[in-house]
């Protein structure tokens, strides 16, 4: 689903990307911790990465 402004869509991005990369790091060690924050991640992604792409493809073309 493609957010209503393209600086949103890129903060939702970026805070589930670093959701993952921190889970991932923490994994080893706090593997509750790491579920939650992938929940959090797609949570932020609102569903798996590829579908935040095609929402950001269609913010981008929604603009022009």
């Amino acid at each position: 689903m493609p957010s209503k402004s393209l600086p949103i869509h890129l903060l939702r991005g970026a805070a589930g990307i670093a959701a993952v990369w921190i889970a991932v790091r923490i994994g080893e060690a706090h593997p509750i911790g790491a579920l939650g924050l992938v929940l959090v991640a797609l949570a932020s992604f609102r569903g798996c990465p590829v579908c935040w792409t095609a929402g950001l493809i269609e913010t981008i073309s929604r603009r022009r």
